[in-house]
């Protein structure tokens, strides 16, 4: 198909070159220079838009060689090339006939004098040297002005390979400069008591600096003190700061706060060594360059592959930002952070393209045969059965994957629709316009009353070393859960201020309108009924999802949930509630019930798993060539066992999980003790990991150096959780 669009391009394009990098190409060029890459690549699922990010790169390089700053988003650019290439394939799916109207004429002339004109990716398009208003770095340079004037014109100069002798002669004068102002000592004369006849140097200081203490002579004019040389390292380059640099990365400090805090702190302990901002930029670029080499020497070999993205505010320039979106990827089990992308779209297709070309490139290091299973969110763009990201990549590899769509999420979307449906639409993007919703904003700040318990004694006991992993919103819920089920609500909790309302954090809209209840001395009808369903379904469903978070659980999670809403609501928030959960049935789904069946405490029903996918295999020998296309199931709100599920689905598929495990190793294995996989049921540490990329976007520019910085953060959290104590602090290696 890709071969038959370039040949219908011919009358645009010509003949397929690459770049010539003696001059600065046009849009013709750039457009041979597509074709040439695509007829390259043999497979043409990546081409799209691997191809165009790629042309996008050797375009950059070729105004880099001329010495002309740039726009510096290559996802900008391919996105500007993938345009210029469409706008071709539009106009020839004109028919012949109409061509011939003066409108079509025009347009087509107008397409033929953009491709005639030099691709223009300068930062500055400015037409005086002289009223040009560009910030330093995006301006042209005097020596290239006469070049770029001419590329946009006439275009009679050329790029020489020549070396520019001014130039060469003028920063060697200058690297000389630097370097004798670097090595001249500077010598610092301050005022010590009388009575200090020695200066204490540590034993280990010589062996990071060179250091001198040569004394002053005493003179009649200096009153009570005497002058004398302080120490002063000549040359503290040898010096290194791994562990203040991965900690500057984790608190996102300043290089110019971590480099006054680091001399300060010497200065404390009597050590007389200054550190500067631009030691500790070094020093930054080293740790994350050596954390991004280690990162590629180590093979990673995931049995899930879980994404999620988000729009950022990027920064790409030192005062300019741009929208992004960033696609993060992790590994699972053991939670490996793979890397981020930015697709040229946020379309399905680009998006797979995205994650088909990362993991196929060798610095990445990401093995794919063994990844069974793809974890997301439930949004259409990610689901979808016929052009969703989970369907396109199971075409890219041939082969079926585990569906796991975060539970957590499917668990938070029938809360929502109660809330609209009950109290009313939401009014903004933190905000509704029913009674209880415009109360939740200063929920906090009511008093305390004698409320009503909810009581719920089937709710989960969560133990303490769980709830040392939940966030503070998290812990705020099971808190104010408990105060509404005992009836008692301490003065402590109710002082401390719940997380933000917000439409994507519902977790914290939960512990809201529970706040909201225990300040009602007669609370409404609609107040009640949410508080219900936070006590009795939202609630437990969640922390059951914590304390039980292998996706070999996730099908017995979501027929909990089911069971839950078919005994506590009624018919009327039933009909709201169970077009909700139909939309989100991944985990009624065939393979996922079949997985859950497996993990059973008990045994005949995982014998009976163990032949259910005999007699699949059985079957798929007789299928029809032809992959199975994952249809959700349709759920009644009466299903109460897991054969229930099972019995929902048309076709029974086995999990792809278990796909490369024999009968009789299955057969041995659920025979012993339940089988469960451990990878998490829920996309919360890839949301996690989006959250720091975001935090890191705006921090630094470029993806290599936002890649390092994310990862001495992770590596940082990791040696490291917190730092509320001392026992805390990580024993560190001595750098030498």
């Amino acid at each position: 198909v890709i071969m038959s669009q370039l040949r219908k391009s011919d009358d645009f394009f010509g003949v397929s070159k690459q770049l010539c990098k003696t001059v600065l190409p046009t849009g013709i060029q750039v457009m041979q220079h597509l074709k040439f890459l695509r007829e390259q690549t043999k497979n043409g699922l990546q081409s799209n838009a691997i191809q165009c990010r790629s042309c996008a790169s050797d375009v950059m390089g070729v105004w880099s060689y001329a010495g002309i700053p740039t726009v510096s988003s290559i996802t900008s650019l391919a996105a500007r090339i993938k345009n210029l290439y469409d706008e071709s394939r539009a106009i020839l799916q004109i028919p012949k006939d109409r061509r011939e109207q003066p409108s079509i004429k025009n347009r087509i002339s107008l397409y033929k004098i953009k491709l005639s004109k030099l691709f223009d990716i300068a930062a500055c398009r400015c037409s005086s040297r002289q009223q040009c208003s560009c910030i330093i770095s995006k301006k042209v340079p005097i020596c290239e002005w006469n070049f770029i004037c001419d590329q946009r014109g006439q275009r009679k100069m050329f790029i020489s390979s020549s070396i520019d002798k001014i130039t060469s002669d003028s920063n060697r004068r200058s690297t000389a400069r630097s370097d004798v102002k670097r090595n001249e000592s500077r010598e610092i004369s301050s005022p010590i008591p009388s009575t200090s006849k020695t200066t204490v140097i540590p034993e280990d200081a010589s062996e990071t600096a060179s250091i001198t203490d040569d004394s002053g002579s005493l003179s009649d004019n200096q009153g009570e003190g005497r002058m004398v040389k302080k120490r002063r390292v000549k040359n503290n380059r040898s010096l290194t700061l791994p562990n203040i640099s991965k900690l500057s990365d984790r608190y996102e400090e300043s290089n110019r706060a971590a480099a006054a805090i680091c001399s300060a702190t010497l200065a404390d302990f009597g050590i007389d060594i200054v550190i500067d901002k631009n030691k500790i930029r070094r020093e930054l670029s080293i740790s994350r360059s050596s954390i991004q080499t280690a990162s590629m020497k180590n093979k990673k070999c995931p049995l899930g592959l879980y994404f999620d993205g988000k729009k950022d505010t990027t920064l790409v320039s030192h005062r300019s930002t741009i929208k992004e979106e960033h696609i993060s990827l992790i590994g699972e089990p053991e939670t490996m952070y793979l890397g981020h992308f930015a697709p040229i779209s946020g379309s399905a297709t680009d998006i797979c393209h995205g994650i088909a070309a990362f993991v196929s490139k060798p610095e990445h290091n990401t093995e794919m045969d063994n990844v069974l299973a793809i974890g997301c969110d439930s949004t259409n763009v990610n689901t979808g059965y016929k052009a969703g990201v989970i369907t396109h990549l199971e075409k890219h590899l041939n082969r079926p994957l585990q569906h796991n769509v975060c539970i957590i999420h499917i668990n938070e979307l029938p809360l929502r629709h109660l809330i609209c449906d009950l109290d009313g639409p939401t009014s903004g993007s933190n905000s509704f316009s029913g009674e209880v919703g415009r109360a939740l904003g200063s929920c906090h700040s009511m008093p305390l009353v004698a409320f009503a318990p909810i009581v719920n004694s089937d709710f989960p006991k969560v133990p303490s070393e769980i709830t040392t992993k939940f966030s503070n919103d998290q812990l705020y819920l099971l808190h104010m859960c408990y105060a509404v089920i005992s009836g008692t609500c301490s003065k402590q909790l109710s002082d401390r201020k719940p997380g933000p309302v917000s439409h994507s954090r519902w977790l914290t809209t939960a512990s809201r309108i529970l706040r909201l209840y225990v300040s009602q001395v007669q609370p409404s009808e609609v107040l009640q009924r949410l508080c219900v369903y936070i006590i009795f379904i939202y609630a437990p469903t969640w922390f059951n999802i914590r304390l039980q978070w292998q996706i070999s659980y996730g099908a017995y999670h979501f027929l909990n949930l089911i069971k839950l809403c078919n005994s506590h609501l009624s018919s009327v928030e039933m009909k709201v509630v169970l077009p909700v959960l139909n939309n989100g049935s991944y985990y009624g789904h065939s393979e996922s019930v079949i997985l859950a069946m497996l993990a059973s405490t008990d045994k005949d029903v995982r014998l009976s798993a163990v032949d259910i996918i005999r007699k699949i295999r059985v079957d798929l020998l007789s299928a029809p060539p032809g992959g199975r296309i994952f249809e959700k199931p349709i759920i009644t709100g009466e299903e109460c066992t897991m054969m229930d599920l099972l019995n929902s689905n048309s076709t029974n598929y086995q999990p792809p999980l278990v796909s490369k495990t024999t009968l009789y190793d299955l057969n041995s294995k659920v025979a012993e003790q339940p089988l469960v996989i451990e990878i998490p049921c829920h996309n919360q540490n890839v949301e996690r990991i989006v959250q720091t990329v975001s935090k890191a976007s705006l921090r630094v520019c470029g993806q290599d150096t936002r890649d390092g910085l994310i990862r001495n953060q992770l590596l940082s959290r990791s040696e490291m959780s917190s730092f509320s104590s001392k026992k805390y602090f990580p024993k560190i290696k001595l750098s030498k």
